[in-house]
């Protein structure tokens, strides 16, 4: 009787926890077993790339100087080894990953009014001279040119096409030069991050910067920032404190940073196994949300929404729906002043106002250049809209805060129908291994970093121009190259472990 009685108790147990595993709630928790869409990591068009006469070319031109130095050093070993300078510099370079990722750290810990963007340019050139020693003394290393997609290479070269064919080259010099510094730092860091520990490496290192420059803004935030009239409508913001803006002088280019680089302090509580790091990690996080929120971006608060929203679509897609309703039930919660601020956002503000005019304006300008552009940088286009009466209401037209639509003024419709196509098969490049089953999970999680940051700031780029401080430049290319590496790195591991299990 009691067996009886047990085995009847078992047995609706078994049926109460299969129901349950059924549901529809406990269903929308578990992952899916695969992403909706199939995301080719190759295009036909990359595959026949590396497999053609330009790529070619490209990589003698590329690694011209490697393999001159290479011969030098061959020829004079003795004479290089014998050189404690050369020796140091050695050292340094069989470190690159961590050496870059100190220089990034640099970049975000500097003060605007310290900063003089040569810095950035002195920076990469020394980065890339680091890389010719240690292909030097490695004999037979080279620049990585294959990790650079035939799109992102017609994009350069549609930039070094605007300098050179601009309506001012004297005003397009120092955007080109700008736009050069990316160049190079793309290049070293996919070349230098080639394993795990540089990967590693160049985050740990550059996120200490980050820290810092989060720790500040936090500070600013607890002491207060002196309103800057022209970044904040006192009427339409009644209330609202001073923006922070920690190193950069600005706060939606704080707010920039932010957007790109939380993502990657997100994933290093997922990484990391130590508790002490998780901690270290959640503090960090912590405070750039509130660094954030101390901003007042509205473009700042989408955009961070929208990486958010990244995570969750990789991470499990069925959710999408619920984070939505969740994130705007969670709108009221907000404080006051955050919560007056995003509602400026429907009734308008004197910065909302005036972008109409400066969009009107930039549409009017693009018109008349739509196909070739005007030539690299907003020197340019300040004196032709200011000039020529396509800004006719007394304000002085900065940009178009528009990135798409700044592309295209100063690089034509071939640079902005590039430069979205680069955006794009490196989406599609990186997504491709974020959905991949057999690719390491932490590997997966620094990918899906990079892939959430950039679409972040590239939201934000609808109602800003992202690029027209440098520096954010340079963090976006070195977000760009750290994923490729990742991706690279993920690649190689996956197809060892695919070919040891087919061995097996």
């Amino acid at each position: 009787m009691n067996t009886a009685s047990e085995n009847s108790s078992t047995r609706f147990s078994e049926r109460v926890i299969n129901a349950i595993r059924m549901s529809f709630i406990v269903n929308l928790f578990l992952k899916p077993a695969r992403f909706p869409l199939e995301l080719p990591r190759l295009s036909s068009i990359d595959r026949a790339w590396t497999n053609s006469l330009g790529y070619r070319v490209f990589d003698w031109i590329v690694n011209l100087l490697p393999r001159l130095f290479g011969a030098l050093y061959r020829r004079f070993e003795s004479l290089f080894e014998g050189s404690a300078i050369f020796f140091r510099l050695g050292t340094l370079s069989g470190n690159l990953g961590l050496v870059a990722g100190l220089f990034m750290a640099l970049l975000l810990v500097v003060p605007q009014g310290y900063w003089n963007n040569l810095y950035s340019l002195i920076g990469a050139l020394l980065l890339t001279c680091l890389f010719l020693v240690y292909a030097m003394r490695k004999g037979g290393r080279r620049f990585r040119t294959e990790l650079i997609s035939p799109y992102l290479l017609a994009f350069a070269c549609i930039v070094a096409l605007a300098f050179l064919f601009s309506s001012s080259r004297s005003l397009s010099l120092r955007f080109f030069l700008f736009h050069f510094t990316c160049m190079l730092l793309v290049l070293v860091i996919v070349s230098s991050v080639k394993d795990r520990k540089s990967l590693n490496g160049f985050l740990i290192a550059m996120l200490s910067g980050f820290a810092i420059a989060v720790l500040y803004g936090c500070y600013q935030a607890r002491t207060g920032v002196e309103i800057v009239r022209w970044q904040v409508d006192l009427e339409a913001n009644a209330g609202m404190p001073g923006r922070v803006y920690s190193f950069f002088e600005n706060a939606n280019v704080y707010a920039e940073i932010l957007v790109m680089l939380i993502p990657f302090v997100a994933i290093m509580v997922l990484n990391v196994k130590e508790i002490l790091g998780k901690m270290i990690a959640l503090i960090i996080l912590g405070g750039a949300l509130v660094a954030l929120a101390e901003t007042y971006s509205r473009a700042g608060y989408l955009a961070i929404v929208v990486v958010f929203m990244v995570f969750v679509l990789f991470k499990n897609w069925k959710l999408i729906p619920l984070f939505l309703v969740i994130g705007i039930l969670c709108i009221p919660l907000l404080p006051d002043t955050i919560f007056n601020r995003i509602m400026t956002i429907a009734t308008g503000d004197s910065s909302i106002n005036s972008r109409y005019v400066t969009y009107d304006s930039a549409k009017k300008y693009l018109v008349d250049n739509w196909l070739t552009g005007t030539g690299l940088g907003t020197d340019i286009g300040q004196k032709a809209v200011n000039s020529y009466s396509y800004y006719s209401n007394g304000f002085k037209f900065i940009h178009s805060h528009n990135t798409y639509m700044q592309i295209w003024i100063e690089t034509g419709v071939l640079g902005i129908l590039l430069f979205l196509g680069a955006m794009i098969n490196w989406f599609k490049r990186s997504s491709s291994l974020i959905v991949d089953g057999d690719c390491p999970r932490d590997l997966q999680n620094i990918i899906m970093a990079g892939v959430a940051g950039i679409i972040g700031v590239l939201v934000f780029g609808l109602v800003d121009y992202i690029w027209f401080y440098p520096r954010v430049m340079v963090v976006f290319w070195a977000v760009i190259a750290v994923t490729i590496a990742a991706v690279k790195i993920a690649g190689d591991e996956t197809a060892v472990d695919k070919k040891e299990d087919s061995l097996t």
